[in-house]
Formats: structure tokens, C-alpha cells, sequence
């Protein structure tokens, strides 16, 4: 159910060359809040992934998920899921409509993006328009162990493509690309789409390594992308060069499994938010100023008040630029607890909770 890394100092190496990120200060936008509590039947999520799709509509894509099955107490023994969506029309949070969408059979809720196996699941991770196409990248995941928010393992990346995004979503055509063939390679280690970004014609793709989740970056040819074709996959191998077969680059050792990337147009340099640990962790970024760094070291921006609670557990930040945050930067993260939260909390905890960030 949650994903976690840790940051901290052990970055410095990969980063001792980059000019420090920019001092931010963040706070809380609770008047935001509200946006993911406007569907009674959606109980709960993480992930929180946003993707603009042009105009005023923005997706939303969640990992695991709790559906109602009671309206009147949306808390009370709700189904779930392991991933669902959402359609957000406005780009403001406090007044946009939202409309969450998952499958149903027999009956029942079910995972939006269906489960390729009995044994496997597919946790969204981020994507992008391109073009007249969405592309978007998923976590391959399958138990590990006993069945638990604890046990399970990765198991490599796939990506869908949605051929008509400006429809309804229930009218989606939805086909998988096709990968390179070390895509589902589970002792590859090897995954992509934490973070997209499109770039002139080329499809850029932030991914992970191991354990701490190392951060490198791959690309794509995005006309090709958009149709589906994600075999021209070259990996960023360092000094400026690219490959398809390189071992990647790790443009800073200590990552996080779930971040965005983007062009902070006021900073005038490209921004990497995520959680800065596991537990009660802050909202962090780092700088660079360009997609292959050198990145700076996490600056702490935003110390969540639900990280103060006994047995605090935060994740799952990431940052928002397309929404509008009254000229700061809209992020969110998710709040949850190592420990039973009290029945107060219950719709508080396991939902995407937003704050606004800006240089200090």
C-alpha cells in the first residue's frame, strides 16, 4: 500500500558539484482540501500523480484506493482497490470539479487499470500529453510474503497509451506500448516514469535504482511515444551522453519512489519535490538547471503539520505546477500513521492533503 526511500546526506557526492537549491517556505492550504472530498464513494487514496491534459482539465492517478460502499459513512468498511483516477475540470483546487473513476464487476469496485495477473497489480506512477495522445508509465508490483501494506516487491515498468484523452474518460481507448525488452525485467532494477516531461520533440522519463532508489533519467522520441513505440528508449550514461544499452547514470544516489519534475519558470531552474523520508518526513526539492543535473542537495521546504502526530507517517509528496496556487507552487502529500489513528481521523488520514510553496 505505500512505497518509502530515504534522503539525506549521503547525496552530497552526487551532488557536490551543483549550486545549492533555492531557500522555500511553504504552508499549508487547507481551503484546497476539500477537492478530494467532493465524491462521497472515494474514500481514500495515495499516489496523487497529476498530469495536464490542456485546457482546464488535469488527471489525477492513484495507487491504492478505498471506494464507499456506504454513502452515509464512506469510512465504514470501504472496498479496496489498487489504483483508480480522476478527472479535475479548473486549475484551481478550491473551486475546480473533480469526477473519480475506477471499473466496476459484479457489482463491485475494481481497479481502473485491471490487474494483469492474479498475483500482479499496477501501481500509476506519473505520465504525459503528447501531442493528441496520453502516455502514461505504471509500476509493475506482486506480493511478496504474507499479503500486507508491507509486502510487496516490484517487479519492473509498463506503459499505457490513452489514443483519445479529450474524451470522457469512460470512452478511453487505452492500449499498452511496447517496451523495450528489459521493461519487466524484475532483476533489471530498472524503473521509469516516477516523473515525465515532454521537451521539444522528445519524451524525457525519470526512473529509479535499488533499494534507495537512485534517480536517473531516460528518453524518448515523442512522436514516437504517442504512438505507442517506446522501443527507442536511450538512457542517460552521464557526460552528456546517451544510450540505449548504458548502465544509467545515478544523478544522486538517495531518491524517493514517488516525486515530479518540472521547469519552475520563477526559479529559473528545474525542480525535483519530493518526501524527504520515511516517517514524519518534510516536503523537499532540489535544483538544477538542466534534465541531467547537477542536481543540488534536498532543501527542506515544507514541514507538514500531520508529521508532528505520534507515529507520524508521511509520503507521497509531489509537486502540481499546472494547478493555480496564487502565484506559489501547489504540492501535495499524503498523511497517514505507523500506529491505529483514532476514529477522528478517520477521513483525514490516507487522503492527498495540499500546501503552497514558494522561494523564501
Amino acid at each position: 500500500m505505500i512505497r518509502w526511500a530515504l534522503l539525506g546526506a549521503a547525496a552530497a557526492t552526487a551532488a557536490a558539484c551543483a549550486d545549492p537549491a533555492p531557500a522555500g517556505h511553504g504552508a499549508a492550504w487547507p481551503e484546497a482540501n476539500a477537492l478530494f472530498h467532493r465524491e462521497a464513494r472515494f474514500a481514500g487514496a495515495d499516489g496523487a500523480y497529476s498530469v495536464d491534459l490542456g485546457g482546464d482539465r488535469i488527471l489525477w492517478l492513484f495507487g491504492d484506493t478505498f471506494v464507499a460502499r456506504d454513502h452515509a459513512d464512506p469510512q465504514r468498511d470501504p472496498a479496496f482497490i489498487r489504483n483508480s483516477v480522476a478527472l479535475q475540470t479548473g486549475r484551481d483546487p478550491r473551486t475546480a470539479y473533480i469526477r473519480h473513476y475506477w471499473r466496476t464487476e459484479d457489482d463491485a469496485p475494481r481497479s481502473f487499470f485491471p490487474e494483469p495477473s492474479a498475483e500482479t497489480w499496477l501501481w500509476p506512477a506519473h505520465g504525459a500529453r503528447v501531442g493528441d495522445a496520453l502516455v502514461l508509465f505504471l509500476e509493475l508490483l506482486h506480493n511478496e510474503g504474507e499479503p500486507g501494506p508491507w509486502s510487496f516487491a516490484g517487479g519492473g515498468w509498463t506503459a499505457l497509451v490513452v489514443d483519445n484523452p479529450d474524451d470522457p474518460v469512460p470512452a478511453w481507448q487505452i492500449t499498452s506500448a511496447t517496451l523495450p525488452t528489459d521493461a519487466g525485467r524484475e532483476d533489471d532494477a530498472f524503473v521509469l516514469g516516477e516523473a515525465c516531461v515532454v521537451d521539444g520533440d522528445t519524451l524525457y522519463a525519470f526512473g529509479t535504482r535499488g533499494d534507495l532508489h537512485a534517480v536517473v533519467l531516460a528518453r524518448f522520441p515523442a512522436a514516437a511515444a504517442a504512438a505507442g513505440d517506446l522501443t527507442g528508449v536511450e538512457r542517460y550514461c552521464g557526460d552528456d551522453r546517451w544510450a540505449p544499452d548504458c548502465t544509467p547514470q545515478i544523478l544522486f544516489p538517495i531518491g524517493a519512489p514517488e516525486f515530479s519534475v518540472h521547469w519552475d519558470a520563477a526559479l529559473e531552474r528545474w525542480l525535483w519535490v519530493a518526501s524527504s523520508g520515511f516517517g514524519a518526513a518534510s516536503v523537499v526539492w532540489r535544483a538544477a538547471p538542466r534534465l541531467t543535473g547537477p542536481w543540488s542537495d534536498p532543501t527542506d521546504v515544507f514541514r507538514p503539520p500531520e508529521a508532528n502526530r505520534d507515529g507520524a507517517f508521511v509520503y507521497a509528496a509531489k509537486a502540481h505546477p499546472e494547478l493555480d496556487g496564487d502565484g506559489q507552487l501547489v504540492v501535495t502529500y499524503v498523511p497517514s500513521s505507523f500506529d491505529d489513528g483514532p476514529a477522528a481521523l478517520d477521513g483525514v488520514y490516507y487522503f492527498p492533503f495540499f500546501a503552497r510553496v514558494g522561494p523564501r
